[in-house]
């Protein structure tokens, strides 16, 4: 029970800490936007599109591109797919 109660108060001291940390970095913010800050937008370009969109859409493919290329190198670096009599069993209870 002693253990138990340790434990509890270690986590509410942990997300004390947690939540002043947080709310010290809210209140240190200012609302108003610093001067010179400028529009980030290029000329011509409508609101919300800081970047172009194919850009953006080619950037996507290549993150994806790059996720399944290296998760076919991992599966021929661990040996592939293996039969099922290799797999460990686990016994659910």
């Amino acid at each position: 029970m002693t253990r138990r109660l340790g434990q509890l108060a270690t986590a509410a001291g942990a997300a004390a800490t947690g939540a002043l940390t947080i709310a010290s970095i809210v209140l240190a913010a200012t609302p108003t936007p610093e001067p010179g800050a400028g529009d980030p937008r290029s000329s011509g370009v409508g609101p919300c599109l800081v970047v172009d969109p194919l850009f953006a859409i080619l950037g996507v493919i290549g993150v994806v591109v790059i996720a399944i290329v290296l998760s076919v190198v991992y599966v021929r670096l661990t040996g592939g797919p293996r039969e099922t009599s290799d797999r460990p069993t686990t016994s659910r209870r």
